[in-house]
């Protein structure tokens, strides 16, 4: 049961985040909302699996994460700007290995390297990813850099670089 109210609550506040309203037809609509999403989801949340991911040091790798995602995002920006403004491009396609487990990892990594300007996830399989990039360096080691990072919120912690 408690793991319900928890669920409703996150749904319910995501709601309430996302429509920025507190008209009492919107909180009717997003309460029902949430009771469906809450009935629905009840077999697949709060496994053991997921019990991990509620750890505070969890949250706060998140949020590194989340954070060295957009540095490297503001550089990939101003080095597409360059490559723009230069027209020298260097394109390549390069084998990535991600040393992860759980594939929600490797989506992240690969949505993470996909997000970031001037690359582009191609495949991932097993422990590659193929990834084409506007700007080939050898130096370049943006996609080592998500993985590790990445590791630290979704792998166990035998796994933490």
């Amino acid at each position: 049961m408690i793991k319900a109210l928890i669920t409703f609550v996150m749904v319910y506040v995501f709601w309430m985040l996302m429509t920025f309203s507190m008209s009492l037809d919107e909180l009717i609509v997003g309460a029902a909302v949430s009771l469906t999403v809450t009935y629905v989801s009840r077999e697949f949340l709060f496994t053991k699996t997921h019990a991990r991911a509620m750890h505070p040091v969890r949250w706060l790798n998140a949020v590194i994460y989340f954070m060295a995602f957009l540095w490297e995002e503001a550089k990939a920006h101003a080095r597409v700007v360059g490559m723009i403004i230069t027209g020298r491009v260097n394109p390549a396609i390069v084998k990535i290995r991600a040393d992860l487990d759980t594939d929600i990892g490797k989506t992240m990594v690969a949505n993470s390297i996909t997000l970031t300007p001037g690359t582009l996830t191609i495949r991932i399989g097993g422990k590659n990813m193929y990834v084409h990039t506007l700007n080939y360096s050898e130096k370049h080691d943006t996609g080592e850099r998500f993985e590790r990072l990445a590791a630290r919120v979704f792998e166990h912690r035998r796994k933490w670089k």
